[in-house]
């Protein structure tokens, strides 16, 4: 298993000509801009464009540009290099996938547009080009993961959100072809051997195709996890996986969550307990059946005391405080883990990141929909914290006090 102190002198072993899109997490502080008056009584500094968005932007068009260049050697390199270093934005995404996201965007957008028309040859063109450029650097795993992503995009694309038994003939024909070419790419290299979570992460991707998924979920995870452990993504996605609604159930769902635990305990404490819940507690409520409270809490904790920066404050704060319910008709459980919105906000949450806020998944009810009527990210973002702090400082609220966070934390006067 990679050890913390492993997966830091990893990241400082970065080539230095990756590092200036590397951007780091805590070594770098963050910029504050000067404190904005969200409401005419809460005042936060609100960040519209935080270091992941400038970070994973970068990044992305990076990756956009060396393959409208045609430069796949270099983009190959950077890949494997990213995938090597386990580098990291600062919100915890691993570098080598955002890369490869906008390597393939082109292509992506013009076989999900053939697809929607139902063009299947259209489709094929799309991605062709990028599986010519990978016939002529065949040993190059960096280049082979934008052409599986590809394939899976589009065939994800054909699929859409329609039940496979309801699929039209040519779309579920379409939908397998590309998974299937996907999985020859893959199966050229050993995830483990090349020491790329890349590679196990596409693989993990191929299994809404398999034949008999729920038998590889665990494994398939557990071999993801243990290359790459200090990437929160890969355990979220394991906690989605599990739900019932695609390969697993809710004893398997907490069976899993505490096993990542017990793996990751030397990176995140408790924090993986956490990880694999967040994403499927936000799906599906009826996880907060097998959920334990307790060791949720002490993994929340555990995240931060980990990772105390803003970046993180602001995820786990959007999901209690926006995410889930509070109230008197949530479930008990549900209204617990709620409750930790007060301690993430007044221990760690010094700044508002609008981005991350607006990616929150959103339940029903009044703050949901009331945040979701405008289209504008930042002030969707924006809306939906201010909600969450509006509930959470209400009797300072009514009371005609304003309420303002500074260096040394909350305070109303």
């Amino acid at each position: 298993m990679l050890t913390m102190s492993r997966a830091f002198l990893r990241r400082a072993a970065l080539p230095p000509r990756l590092q200036p899109l590397f951007g780091g997490r805590q070594e770098a502080p963050e910029a504050q801009p000067a404190p904005r008056t969200i409401s005419g009584r809460i005042e936060v500094p609100v960040v519209t464009k935080s270091d992941e968005d400038r970070v994973s932007g970068q990044v992305f068009a990076q990756g956009r540009h060396l393959a409208r260049q045609q430069d796949w050697a270099a983009l190959g390199e950077l890949v494997r290099g990213y995938d090597s270093a386990r580098a990291q934005s600062p919100g915890g995404r691993p570098l080598a996938e955002i890369l490869a996201a906008g390597a393939r965007s082109d292509a992506v957008e013009a076989g999900s547009a053939a697809a929607r028309r139902g063009d299947a040859a259209a489709a094929q063109r799309a991605v062709a080009q990028l599986e010519e450029e990978f016939a002529a650097l065949c040993c190059d795993h960096g280049v082979a993961l934008v052409v599986a992503h590809a394939h899976i995009d589009i065939g994800l694309a054909w699929h859409g959100s329609t039940r496979r038994a309801d699929l039209p003939p040519e779309a579920r024909a379409a939908f397998h072809a590309h998974f299937r070419a996907a999985g020859r790419l893959l199966d050229r290299f050993d995830a483990c051997e090349a020491e790329a979570p890349s590679l196990a992460a596409a693989r993990c991707a191929l299994l809404v195709a398999a034949d008999r998924p729920a038998a590889r979920v665990a494994d398939d995870f557990a071999d993801l996890i243990e290359l790459d452990p200090a990437t929160p993504g890969h355990m979220r996605a394991l906690g989605r996986n599990l739900l019932p609604r695609w390969f697993g159930d809710y004893a398997l769902l907490e069976e899993g969550a505490r096993r990542t635990a017990a793996d990751t305990a030397d990176i995140w404490g408790a924090g993986g307990y956490v990880w694999v819940y967040l994403d499927a507690m936000a799906l599906d409520p009826a996880a907060f059946a097998s959920v334990d409270p307790a060791l949720f809490g002490e993994g929340l904790h555990d995240i931060l005391g980990k990772r105390p920066d803003q970046e993180m404050a602001n995820l786990l704060a959007a999901f209690t405080g926006f995410t889930l319910s509070a109230g008197p008709s949530a479930p008990k459980t549900e209204r617990k883990i709620a409750r930790a919105f007060g301690w993430i906000v007044h221990d760690h949450l010094r700044a508002v990141h609008a981005s991350t806020w607006a990616a929150a998944h959103a339940r029903s009810g009044p703050i949901a929909g009331r945040a979701c009527l405008s289209g504008d990210i930042a002030e969707r973002g924006q809306a939906r914290a201010l909600s969450s702090l509006g509930q959470l400082f209400a009797a300072d609220l009514a009371a005609g006090r304003v309420v303002q966070v500074g260096a040394n934390g909350w305070h109303s006067a």
